[in-house]
């Protein structure tokens, strides 16, 4: 026996919706001589009649209409499976981590607009410090994370997303980074967060504070005890500007700190790319 060929269950599928042989020609863009050949082919490896012939229409049979529904779905899946990689239809699966800062100010005006372009993607995405992301990519844990950097790992690779203004936020009028403030203690997230690695260098070489560091991991928190006059601490601006619109803390800008797409060497997939290229669009 022969087997079914795909064209075969097109050209069936084309007839018994446009209800003859010359309409099927015009959407299949052939001749009714080619389509009459594959149902005649179709019929004689299924071993049986699948249209009645009334002049110019086609009707089916009862094992016409069995074939059918059956025809219809081995066309839908081998279609399915045809697009499954086309980047255009995107249909992936990713785990992407963060930093908070990163869902907080660059991510949550961006990950819509890639929703609606690509919307057969799934997005998982969990929020980690930044000692804590790089692991997870080591492990397979996660497809991609954005954290800072740079990376140096011979088992990674990275590349720039985009770059965040820090700030030093002290209570009104209790002084600035040249100022020891040696009253007031630093407020931070654990030493496992890179901003709180740097803010702590700067505090040791500029021996300001009280030298009582406290973690507190959470920012909306570490702001009130510094608006309370109780502290300083180190704030990214795009947070800052949300969390404080009225300036209530006093606000020195520290320069910037790049945050950066990373990645397992070896693993980028072309969706990876497409992902990190439409992000990196959209930074203004």
């Amino acid at each position: 026996m022969n087997n079914i060929k795909l064209n075969q269950l097109r050209h069936f599928r084309a007839v018994v919706e446009q209800g003859s042989v010359a309409q099927a020609a015009k959407t299949l863009f052939c001749v009714p001589s080619n389509v009459t050949a594959r149902i005649r082919e179709l019929e004689e490896v299924l071993g049986t009649v699948l249209f009645h012939r009334e002049g110019k229409r086609m009707v089916l049979t009862p094992n016409g209409r069995r074939f059918y529904e059956e025809a219809v779905s081995i066309i839908q899946r081998v279609d399915h499976a045809a697009g499954l990689f086309d980047e255009k239809q995107a249909q992936w699966e990713m785990y992407l981590g963060a930093l908070d800062v990163s869902l907080f100010g660059f991510l949550p005006t961006r990950l819509p607009k890639f929703r609606v372009q690509y919307p057969q993607v799934k997005l998982d995405i969990c929020c980690r410090p930044s000692s804590e992301l790089e692991a997870a990519v080591l492990a397979d844990e996660m497809d991609l994370v954005i954290t800072d950097g740079p990376i140096e790992h011979p088992l990674l690779e990275s590349c720039l997303a985009y770059r965040e203004r820090m700030c030093l936020i002290t209570p009104l009028n209790r002084g600035g980074p040249g100022d020891a403030m040696t009253d007031l203690d630093i407020f931070g997230f654990g030493t496992n967060c890179s901003y709180r690695v740097r803010m702590d260098e700067w505090v040791r070489q500029q021996g300001v504070g009280s030298g009582r560091s406290i973690r507190v991991e959470s920012y909306h928190v570490i702001f009130q005890y510094v608006k309370a006059g109780q502290g300083l601490s180190w704030f990214p601006l795009s947070m800052l500007d949300q969390i404080d619109p009225g300036n209530a803390v006093e606000r020195y800008e520290m320069g910037d700190s790049e945050l950066f797409f990373v990645w397992r060497r070896g693993r980028e997939q072309p969706e990876i790319s497409t992902f990190m290229n439409f992000l990196m669009g959209e930074v203004s």
